[in-house]
C-alpha cells in the first residue's frame, strides 16, 4: 500500500520547542519503515524556511509553502523539465506573485484607509520580535514567493470589509491567531489535491492520503484525505471533521507525531 502523508508543522510535528532535528528524525523514521510512504511538510512557512527543515531529512520530503501558494520538493524527487529551481529544490507556485500580491495590498490601504503592517512593512528584528523566530529565521520568513503575512490594527468589521475587498481582486485571506495570510492560492487542500494528481498521472503512483494538522487553515486538507489524524490547538481543543477516518492525537511535537502516524499506518498495513 502506498501512503502520502501530508503533515502540517507548528503544532503538528513542531511543538513549541521547535525541535527540527528530532522532527526529521520522526520523519526519516516513517521514510524507513514505510519505503512506499511520500511524506509533505504543508506550512505557511516560506520555502526558504522549510528548506532548513527538510535539509535535515535523509528522506527527501516535499514542501507545501505559504499554505498551499506552492509545492517544492529536491530535484532528485520528481524531477521535472523546466521547473523553477531554489537551493536544489525544484519549485512551483500556483498563485499570483508575491509582487503582484503586494501591488493590490497597498492599493487598498491606500484606497480605503485599512490599517496593517505586513512583513515587507517590517524589518527582521520587528519580524523576530513579533513571531518568536530568530534574527535568521524572520529574515527567511521574509522571502515570501506568494503571500503575505499582515497584523491587523482595526477591529472585526472593518476586517471583514478587507476581506470581501480582497475578494473582489481574486485574493484570499486565511485567518491565523496573531497574522492573517493574504494570497491568490492560499488553501492546502486544493494543494493536496494537486500533489495527489501529480503522483498518480505523472509517476503512476496512487497514493492513499493521510494528512495531519491542528488549524483551521488544515480543515480542508483533513477532510479531503481518506485518513486524518487531528491535534490538539494550545487550549486542548480539537477541530471537528466531517471525515469519518479522523483521529485524535494526544499531544504536538515529534514523538507524539510519530506515535501517531505509525499506529495508524501499522494497523492498514496489517489488515492489508
Amino acid at each position: 500500500m502506498s501512503w502520502l502523508i501530508v503533515t502540517d508543522l507548528d503544532g503538528t510535528l513542531l511543538d513549541d520547542d521547535y525541535l527540527h532535528t528530532q522532527a526529521a528524525q520522526a520523519l526519516d523514521t516513517i521514510a524507513d519503515t514505510y519505503p512506499d510512504a511520500r511524506i509533505a511538510l504543508a506550512s505557511s512557512k516560506t520555502p526558504a524556511e522549510m528548506i532548513e527543515l527538510a535539509g535535515r531529512c535523509v528522506s527527501d520530503p516535499i514542501l507545501i509553502y505559504e499554505n498551499g501558494s506552492g509545492m517544492a520538493w529536491r530535484e532528485c524527487t520528481l524531477c521535472r523539465p523546466g521547473a523553477e529551481r531554489l537551493d536544489g529544490f525544484e519549485i512551483e507556485s500556483f498563485g499570483r506573485p508575491y509582487a503582484e500580491v503586494l501591488a493590490e495590498l497597498r492599493m487598498l490601504r491606500f484606497q480605503h484607509d485599512y490599517q496593517f503592517r505586513g512583513f515587507s512593512d517590517m524589518a527582521p528584528d520587528e519580524i523576530a520580535r513579533e513571531t518568536g523566530l530568530s534574527l535568521s529565521g524572520a529574515e527567511k520568513a521574509r522571502q515570501r514567493v506568494g503571500s503575505e503575512p499582515i497584523l491587523w490594527l482595526q477591529d472585526d468589521a472593518a476586517l471583514e470589509r478587507f476581506q470581501a475587498d480582497l475578494a473582489r481582486k481574486h485574493l484570499e485571506l486565511v485567518r491565523g491567531g496573531r497574522f492573517h495570510h493574504v494570497g491568490s492560492s492560499l488553501n492546502k487542500g486544493r494543494a493536496l489535491a494537486r500533489l495527489w494528481r501529480l503522483l498518480r498521472f505523472q509517476f503512476g503512483i496512487h497514493a492513499v492520503t493521510l494528512a495531519c494538522g491542528d488549524a483551521p487553515n488544515d480543515l480542508e486538507m483533513m477532510e479531503r484525505a481518506d485518513h486524518a489524524i487531528v491535534f490538539p490547538t494550545r487550549e486542548g481543543d480539537y477541530l471537528e471533521l466531517a471525515n469519518p477516518n479522523a483521529h485524535r492525537a494526544p499531544v504536538a511535537g515529534p514523538g507524539a507525531w510519530l506515535d501517531a502516524v505509525t499506529d495508524l499506518l501499522d494497523h492498514h498495513h496489517e489488515a492489508a
